[in-house]
């Protein structure tokens, strides 16, 4: 657990660096690399739990999202409905729904590719022996690929969390790949 918490200073250090420098420098240009002349996205998720390693614990998420802006950087304001799967050892962490609302902000891009990083704040129907509370927050690091006018594919890793609100707080993480259709 040590090693994710210094790989999430590091990284949010880096998209912090990134926002300033970035904001500095900001173009006019009103085309999001998210969206190209689209506002609106709708995106299917599907992620497995990563602990030590794989587990049985599986995520299905289905994601709204608006076009904005995130201090001059090209972002998306998002709506979650997510559920979460566990078979075997791991059926005691599934989750019926989870629902929550997060900003991700893309802090490199080129015409085709973008790297991005995600914060939201999620309510979730049950609690469980790994995070005690059904309020939690939620980080996702992913890089995209567009590949048509309206689609992209991105890979992700993401943390939910409760930041310690209550004494159980090892987390929750998953892997995972989301395909998305602007409109």
């Amino acid at each position: 657990m040590k090693t994710w918490n210094s790989v999430l200073i590091i990284l949010t250090s880096v998209i912090a660096l990134t926002i300033v420098a970035k904001t500095a420098v900001a173009s006019d240009n009103n085309t999001n690399i998210l969206f190209g002349d689209a506002k609106h996205q709708i995106s299917v998720h599907g992620g497995v739990s990563l602990r030590h390693q794989f587990e049985n614990l599986y995520m299905l998420e289905i994601q709204y999202s608006q076009a904005n802006t995130f201090f001059g950087l090209d972002a998306r304001q998002n709506i979650e409905l997510i559920t979460a799967r566990g078979f075997g050892d791991a059926q005691k962490y599934s989750q019926d729904i989870i629902l929550g609302i997060s900003e991700d902000a893309i802090i490199f891009h080129t015409q085709r590719f973008y790297i991005g990083a995600t914060l939201g704040a999620y309510i979730k129907s049950q609690t469980t022996d790994r995070i005690s509370s059904k309020f939690t927050f939620g980080q996702k690091f992913f890089i995209g690929l567009k590949f048509l006018q309206n689609s992209a594919i991105e890979l992700y890793v993401r943390h939910f969390s409760n930041g310690t609100l209550t004494e159980l707080n090892a987390g929750q993480n998953f892997m995972g790949l989301s395909y998305t259709i602007n409109f």
